[in-house]
């Protein structure tokens, strides 16, 4: 439970240095992308962190490559 703890401030401090800096700018393109890395970042960490099992992402690139190489 600390480990996710610990991923959420992690995150929260990200947020806290990277969007203000974002919005005063008015990159809100960047903004959106920006968030969701972040968001993709964040789900995938907790899963790791409550030991649920991720999905190896070489295989669809293998896939994709040998289809392409072809």
């Amino acid at each position: 439970m600390s480990t996710i703890v610990l991923i959420v401030f992690g995150f929260a401090i990200i947020c806290y240095i990277e969007i203000p800096q974002l919005i005063e700018h008015k990159y809100w393109k960047e903004l959106v992308i920006f968030l969701i890395f972040l968001l993709l970042a964040f789900v995938l960490m907790i899963l790791y962190a409550m030991g649920i099992k991720l999905p190896n992402p070489n295989q669809p690139a293998e896939i994709l490559l040998k289809f392409t190489s072809k």
